[in-house]
């Protein structure tokens, strides 16, 4: 009688071991892949709001960079990309030399440039907005060296080029790679 307990127990024993082990394993193997690049992504941000809009653009990288251009002395970046609800929108900075610090707009000057559109470029929905005229406050944050980033902040008052309307323009952000000198 012990010998067919022992027996039954054994089988009750293998038969519950098989049940648990099929269906139901969520473990996942993954090949192992030694030429996979173990570096953290790193999001950068870019976005500005125009008006009500807050676009938070998932950014074209081709379109997408800062560069120190040697003859004017002055920083280029240039921001396109699209937001999921908004659409394209696009913004250009213009500052004096290659460090951070605040840029403010002024009447008059070229030194420091302010641009910014909404809506597919090239077509006639598309809105044009400057700063000629009015004020936008820059804050450069960080400036690398190439291949590096250079972020930073801006907010201020545009004009629309089509009706000539101020709109505000704020929470915007701006993280590029910098390219090689031009």
């Amino acid at each position: 009688m012990k010998n067919i307990t022992l027996v039954l127990l054994l089988i009750s024993a293998a038969a519950l071991t098989l049940t648990t082990g099929c269906g139901d394993d969520t473990t996942t193997t993954q090949p192992n892949d030694n030429n996979q690049d173990s570096t953290p992504t790193v999001t950068i941000e870019n976005q500005i709001q125009i008006g009500l809009e807050l676009f938070k653009l998932n950014e074209e990288v081709d379109r997408t960079f800062g560069e120190y251009i040697t003859r004017d002395e002055n920083t280029y970046i240039s921001v396109f990309g699209n937001d999921q609800n908004f659409g394209d929108a696009s913004f250009n900075i213009t500052f004096p030399g290659k460090t951070t610090g605040t840029f403010v707009t002024e009447v008059g000057s070229s030194d420091v440039d302010f641009q910014a559109g909404a809506g597919e470029d090239g077509t006639i929905r598309r809105e044009e907005y400057s700063a000629s005229g009015s004020t936008v406050t820059i804050v450069v944050t960080e400036y690398g060296a190439i291949g590096e980033h250079i972020k930073g902040t801006f907010s201020g008052i545009v004009k629309n080029g089509k009706t000539g309307q101020s709109v505000n323009i704020s929470r915007g952000k701006f993280d590029v790679i910098r390219r090689d000198d031009q």
